[in-house]
């Protein structure tokens, strides 16, 4: 398939953040900005296009950029605290447990940053890392586009399990209970047993599955999103993928 996450992410920019309670995301990027200024709260510049989603925590806000850094600023001020540089472009959206930042790379690196800027500690996988982070019980789970879903250990970084699907795993998986759910470009949605990764059911689709699903008890909802770019909703009528 020739889709890329650089072709269906060539029309986001945002080279600032923070207006009042929003982020504004211009598919103009050589086009400049003109915020309301009685909306416009603050305003920071990176160097680089931001395609992720900030994370706030503690009143840091937590967003990595193009320009290969994580960016934590005040979200009172927009001043910057630090940044942590990555090898490569940040595309993935990071996550925040116990005053510990999750973030991947393009450089096929997860790394752990603790609220002060510090690395932890860093876990290499074999390919880009697009996969927004999900920690849950001492565990972050997330994907790679080397087709692996990966568990490993909050606090020290080392694996607990690696699972191999027939794709690039760029959705952000979604635990429920004792259940990891992710979808994979091979159009699978997946259900693995949390705490080894063994398969519990597997359920296709019709195309690739670049969002992470939405789990509400039983039915669950999968959003998935087409590589054109347009939005269907499927649901499920149980959670045994049948």
């Amino acid at each position: 398939m020739s889709y890329s996450r650089r072709a269906f992410l060539s029309s986001v920019s945002l080279a600032a953040v923070g207006t009042a309670g929003c982020i504004t995301i211009s598919n103009e990027p050589s086009e400049p900005w003109t915020p309301d200024p009685e909306r416009l709260r603050w305003r920071y510049e990176t160097k680089g296009r931001v395609p992720s989603s900030p994370i706030l925590s503690e009143g840091q806000l937590y967003v990595g950029s193009f320009d290969e850094n994580l960016h934590s600023l005040d979200s009172t001020t927009g001043e910057l605290n630090w940044k942590f540089d990555t090898n490569d472009e940040i595309w993935a959206t990071p996550a925040v447990d116990d005053e510990t930042v999750y973030v991947g790379s393009r450089d096929s690196t997860l790394y752990a940053v603790d609220s002060g800027g510090n690395e932890r500690w860093r876990f290499e996988t074999g390919n880009d890392i697009w996969s927004t982070p999900t920690v849950v019980d001492g565990s972050v789970y997330f994907g790679s586009s080397d087709s692996y879903v990966y568990a490993v250990n909050a606090d020290s970084g080392s694996k607990r399990w690696a699972v191999q699907t027939d794709g690039t795993v760029g959705a952000g998986p979604n635990v429920h209970e004792e259940t990891v759910y992710v979808g994979s470009w091979d159009s699978l949605l997946y259900a693995f047993d949390k705490s080894e990764g063994k398969l519990q059911w597997e359920y296709a689709t019709a195309d690739l599955i670049h969002v992470k699903a939405a789990v509400a008890g039983n039915p669950f909802l999968l959003a998935r999103q087409m590589r054109i770019c347009m939005r269907w909703i499927e649901i499920m009528a149980s959670c045994s993928g049948r």
